[in-house]
């Protein structure tokens, strides 16, 4: 079986609050029985840049009234999901809008490609170019933009997720707090902040993520949200997803990852460096060929009691485990 129509997805998980009540049918209509939608013919594609700000999907009509599979079928959802479907002459497009009145509870973990994503929260779409309800293929994302896909055949008895489509899948989060306590002693109410931004952007091809932590000297960590005080954290991921056409290689993975850590002051305390390349060969398999991991530490770091590493660059090597550390001093015990 064949299929020349190539897919392309706008996901984006957003934190909107749910609204108290789906909008309502006729009540001579099964809501369950109205499950046909028009894709809209567009002239020029979409934006995929993990949103569904583009003007073209305000032109496709919305699908929004889903049911439960589990645990209560065909019960309305606890969640609201908007769905719009978009064509040209090349491609068809989804874009998914999936809404959360409690975002810190949506999981997202797997960034591997046909994984099993029976824990993340995700989304499926199943195409039956031949309309025979037999055959067909899936289409699965979850928040991440990692993608999961397999054709079915013989009545969805068989599902081979060695299969893999061409097809985009984006994926746009942005994540934080603000956090500030009060003290009775009025020296200590100032620097008295915390707050995180955690930035990302996924796609089948790349992935980037930024993270900022700041926390004054003065916060009271005692009403959580923080590890430490004073500190100033900046973290850079980036990744690279290509996939060869040709070979046993399904996927290569290039990582490069920067974290420095600062006081409140701007004085450095340590710096780390990562760079990883892995080759995926399957559904659930994928090795390290190369993983350097380095720290530079600027102050001694206490590990247990009189269990110090000195000031320094730790580099980090596994397969054997490695640890080298370049200083002038040996660890002390």
């Amino acid at each position: 079986m064949s299929m020349k129509t190539r897919f392309c997805w706008a996901v984006i998980f957003f934190w909107v609050p749910a609204p108290p009540a789906l909008a309502q049918v006729p009540a001579n209509v099964d809501p369950l029985s109205v499950r046909s939608v028009s894709a809209v013919h567009v002239d020029k594609a979409p934006e995929l840049d993990g949103t569904l700000e583009d003007s073209a999907w305000k032109d496709a009509t919305s699908i929004s009234s889903f049911r439960q599979r589990e645990p209560f079928e065909r019960q309305p959802p606890s969640e609201r999901t908007e769905v719009r479907a978009l064509y040209d002459s090349r491609y068809l497009y989804f874009g998914v809008h999936c809404f959360d009145s409690e975002v810190k509870k949506i999981v997202a973990t797997e960034l591997r490609r046909d994984a099993d994503f029976s824990v993340d929260d995700n989304f499926t779409v199943l195409i039956s170019p031949n309309n025979d309800k037999r055959n067909g293929y899936m289409f699965t994302t979850n928040a991440l933009g990692t993608q999961f896909d397999a054709l079915i055949s013989d009545e969805g008895r068989v599902n081979d997720p060695n299969w893999d489509g061409i097809w985009k899948s984006n994926a746009l989060s942005l994540n934080g707090f603000v956090a500030k306590t009060f003290s009775a002693d009025r020296n200590l109410r100032s620097h008295d902040w915390a707050s995180t931004i955690d930035a990302s952007y996924n796609s089948n091809l790349v992935q980037v993520e930024f993270f900022q932590n700041r926390v004054g000297p003065n916060f009271n960590p005692e009403v959580g949200f923080v590890d430490r005080t004073d500190i100033v954290t900046n973290s850079f991921d980036a990744q690279l997803s290509p996939r060869p056409k040709h070979g046993r290689i399904r996927e290569y993975n290039f990582e490069a990852f920067y974290r420095r850590h600062l006081d409140t002051h701007g004085v450095l305390q340590t710096q780390e460096w990562q760079t990883t390349f892995r080759a995926n060969f399957g559904a659930y398999t994928d090795d390290d060929l190369f993983d350097n991991f380095i720290q530079r530490l600027n102050t001694p770091f206490n590990i247990f009691k009189n269990i110090v590493i000195p000031p320094g660059l730790l580099s980090l090597r596994p397969s054997p485990i490695h640890l080298r550390i370049r200083s002038k001093q040996a660890v002390c015990l």
